[in-house]
This record gives C-alpha cells, structure tokens and sequence, in this order.
C-alpha cells in the first residue's frame, strides 16, 4: 500500500476483507465501506477530501447506517496486522465522514444501487460534444434550486451533477464506474456460485 491513493487502498484493502470473511452481515458492511471510497475516487473528488483530511476533525459519523459502517472498521483497525492497514482503514472511515459532513448519502445510495444493478442511472440533460462542457457548467449554474445530485451526459459519458447550497458549491464529476463495478459485481457472484436472481431475492 503506498498511501499516494488512501481512496484506491481502501477499495483494494477493504475487497480483500471481504473475501476472506466469513460473515454475511460483515462482507455487506465492507461493500459499502468499499463502495464509499470507490464513489468518492471515481467522482473526482480525491483531492477535496484530502483537504477535508488535513483540516477536518476525526471521524463522527452521525448517519445511523453509515455510523454502524464506521463501527466495525474502527473495530477492524484493532486487529489489522500492520500500521498500513490502520491507517488505510482510517482512510475509509474518512470516507464516510467526508460522505457524511457533505451530506452526498443520495448520491452514495444512487452509486451502489447502480453498482449492484450493473446499469446506468437515468439522465435529467444531455449535452453531446466535449465542447459543450461549458454549456453543461452553465446550465448547473442556472438552475435556481437543483437537486443535490443529478446524472447528466457528456459526449455520451455518464456526469454527476452536485450542488452543495450550505457553502453555495456546485460541480460535475465523471461517474465512470458504473461500467467497472458492474463487472467486478458480477465476478464476484459467479465466485459465490450466485445468478442475478439470487442477488435480488436477497
């Protein structure tokens, strides 16, 4: 683990968990563990929440679901077998404070129920070219009470479109994932011997 990427360690790290454990309660909890960081990776947010890292408090998850996330990697941390482990799994209940303080639960709700699903969310504007990228900017900025999150397309490729009103912040990140995480969530069933079917009467 290098710590350049705390967000792809954690990822990595947190999948390995789940492999090895024997708990169906535990692998759902490190899935979105895992799931948190990938969401905050892929949305290009790496470098907002390592700010939120160097000038934030320790993790205070006030979320219930999350809270109980937080819980059992805390209690992870006091068992991992080296300093890069504590800390890469500090780097994951980070995540979800950051998730928590800049309250994207929808969007996080929205990325892995995609994830699960392996299929892309509906889109509420398309722009076609790159070159319309600035229009895409604009037309966020024009929207007199945008919804927190919303997909959007580029050139085809999948957007998210954030707004933040407590600190006036909007933005876009690619949502790229969905295509990756629906292949791993497939490979990772066809190891525990699963259909889709399976998967949803769960």
């Amino acid at each position: 683990m290098t710590l350049e990427n705390p967000l792809g360690d954690a990822v990595l790290l947190l999948h390995e968990y789940c492999q090895r454990s024997p708990s169906e309660d535990e692998r759902r909890l490190l899935e979105i563990a895992g799931g948190a960081a990938a969401f905050l990776s892929f949305t290009g947010q790496l470098y907002r929440f390592e700010d939120f890292r160097k000038n934030g408090t320790p993790a205070h998850v006030r979320t219930l679901s999350l809270a109980r996330v937080t819980r059992a990697l805390e209690h992870m941390r006091t068992q991992a077998s080296s300093a890069d482990e504590r800390e890469t799994l500090r780097a994951a209940m980070d995540a979800l404070d950051f998730i928590d303080s800049s309250e994207q639960h929808e969007a996080l709700e929205n990325y892995l129920r995609y994830w699960h699903r392996g299929a892309l969310p509906p889109v509420l504007a398309v722009f076609e070219t790159h070159e319309e990228a600035e229009e895409a900017e604009a037309w966020l900025e024009s929207i007199p009470e945008p919804a927190k999150h919303a997909f959007i397309t580029i050139n085809g490729e999948h957007y998210l479109a954030a707004c933040w009103q407590n600190v006036n912040h909007r933005a876009l990140y690619p949502f790229t994932l969905a295509g990756e995480l629906a292949k791993e969530r497939r490979a990772r069933m066809q190891r525990l011997g699963l259909s889709e079917g399976d998967e949803r009467e769960e």
